[in-house]
């Protein structure tokens, strides 16, 4: 099965993220992404195509000096959360 995923704003409230650090965050998030979706799939009426103007995610729990890196595999896992196949 091919995945398309288009994100067009990932809206994070409350977090100052560095602009060095958004590079980072943005690529640790497409590959914990594509592994999620890659071991688990879609959720069920996502699989046939569908435009969501957004999705309700979890809140997340973070350190006030998360690495750019692991923040962006804790957004990754809630943006799944939202759009994955349960488990």
């Amino acid at each position: 099965m091919k995945i398309v995923l288009h994100i067009d704003r990932v809206v994070l409230d409350g977090l100052a993220v560095a602009g060095t650090d958004g590079p980072r965050l943005r690529r640790a998030l497409a590959r914990e992404l594509t592994r999620l979706l890659a071991d688990g799939g879609v959720a069920q009426g996502l699989s046939a195509g569908t435009v969501l103007p957004h999705i309700q995610a979890p809140r997340l729990s973070y350190a006030k000096r998360e690495k750019p890196d692991a923040l962006g595999a804790k957004i990754a896992q809630a943006v799944h959360a939202g759009i994955g196949k349960p488990r």
